[in-house]
């Protein structure tokens, strides 16, 4: 199909009226339009500058705040689409204020931009997914299955321009280093290794010099939410589900906000990333366990809050259905719907024991088919029925989910 620039905002204007999601519009790098118009003004730089922008048809990547974006290269054009940005939760104040921050949002226009911004539905990685290859498929008549997606995504992140992207990024352009050279630890939080994290913030090559001015203290802040969320990407890459690390970096973010002291911000990063390892190192895996089958758990924790099939499982792992319950029972004894709802279980006894939420919210998050499906099922595991795990753990000395300063 021979695309004009009328006919391309066409489509995205229905698509956003179908999917709330803002969509811009380039052509050869240039922003020429994007729906909501007021978005015109304010782009997102940081995801600009990734190579995903510029590479594949089709890819999707998550920012240093925790957003997923989607880009869209229209075939045998030099269009471009980007959509987003989507998160499965809330807005957080910290994360608007990183949004002013990199898309250079003047004071007299954030409440407009907010109000844009907070009309957005929380989509999941998948719900996200799925409308990216719809769009494909209404652009470039792409019939590309999940499967092609994962294996396509996957390719690109073993790509070392996407990696040299990540070692260059810094989170303010005045700062020419960072407090915690992320590449030295990123893999020790994303194994789950506790012991080389503690040896690591010890020594002194974890830190290095920085050209501190006047506003040193919001330098530190700024390197302290950038490193927050490194460590939170490396930790869902080590198998935590990503709504749960993003409400540990808001809960981190809040913390930092509060501080006016650099050594108690330098404290409560080298914190960050301990606690994170420890998240990662908590999960109970076999050892030498194949990577393919160990990729495929990591994929299903971190949409532990969608409604994950079997098939879906197959398809990440690149899999037919029979060849990959098969993996699954030969390596850990039960099948990958067993496996989803063991995660989700998993995933309740957190919601239960450091929240609020009813049974019939924590049934509902966790895509059950109903809060007695849920119940029984807990009952059915733990011999323990879901309120009666409640009370015990409020009456024992469990943790918070988030050490408090």
């Amino acid at each position: 199909m021979n695309w004009s620039e009328h006919n391309l905002e066409s489509i995205c204007k229905y698509s956003y009226n179908i999917f709330r999601i803002p969509v811009y519009l380039y052509e050869s790098e240039k922003l020429i339009s994007s729906i909501p118009t007021e978005l015109m003004t304010y782009h997102p730089h940081e995801v600009l500058q990734n190579p995903n922008f510029v590479g594949n048809s089709i890819s999707y990547y998550q920012t240093k705040d925790n957003f997923f974006w989607g880009s869209i290269s229209i075939k045998d054009t030099e269009y471009k689409l980007l959509i987003g940005p989507i998160s499965s939760l809330p807005l957080s104040d910290n994360q608007l204020s990183y949004l002013f921050y990199q898309m250079k949002v003047p004071a007299v226009k954030r409440k407009l931009i907010e109000r844009i911004y907070k009309t957005i539905p929380l989509y999941t990685q998948l719900d996200f997914i799925d409308r990216l290859l719809f769009l494909q498929y209404i652009f470039n008549q792409d019939d590309i299955t999940r499967n092609d997606f994962f294996r396509l995504q996957n390719d690109t992140l073993s790509d070392t321009s996407n990696q040299t992207y990540m070692k260059k990024q810094s989170f303010n352009e005045d700062s020419s280093s960072m407090l915690i050279e992320p590449d030295s630890i990123i893999m020790y939080i994303e194994t789950g290794n506790i012991h080389s994290v503690m040896e690591y913030l010890c020594s002194p090559e974890a830190y290095t010099e920085l050209p501190w001015g006047e506003n040193s203290i919001m330098q530190h802040k700024q390197i302290g939410y950038y490193s927050i969320a490194l460590f939170a990407e490396a930790a869902r890459r080590g198998g935590i589900p990503l709504k749960e690390c993003s409400e540990i970096v808001a809960n981190y973010y809040s913390d930092i906000t509060k501080l006016e002291d650099i050594e108690q911000i330098d404290f409560l990063i080298g914190r960050c990333a301990l606690f994170f390892a420890e998240k990662v190192h908590s999960i109970p895996l076999p050892q030498n366990l194949d990577q393919s089958l160990l990729s495929s758990i990591h994929f299903i924790r971190q949409n532990v809050y969608s409604s994950l099939t079997v098939d879906d499982v197959a398809q990440q792992l690149g899999y037919s259905r029979s060849h990959t319950s098969k993996l699954f029972h030969e390596e850990l004894g039960f099948t990958p719907g067993e496996f989803i709802i063991r995660t989700k279980l998993e995933e309740s006894k957190i919601l239960l024991a450091h929240s609020d939420k009813s049974l019939s919210e924590i049934a509902s998050l966790l895509t059950f088919a109903n809060q007695s499906h849920f119940q029984r099922s807990f009952k059915k595991h733990y011999n323990i029925t879901p309120l009666q795990y409640r009370k015990k753990s409020l009456g024992t000395s469990i943790p918070n989910q988030y050490p408090q300063t």
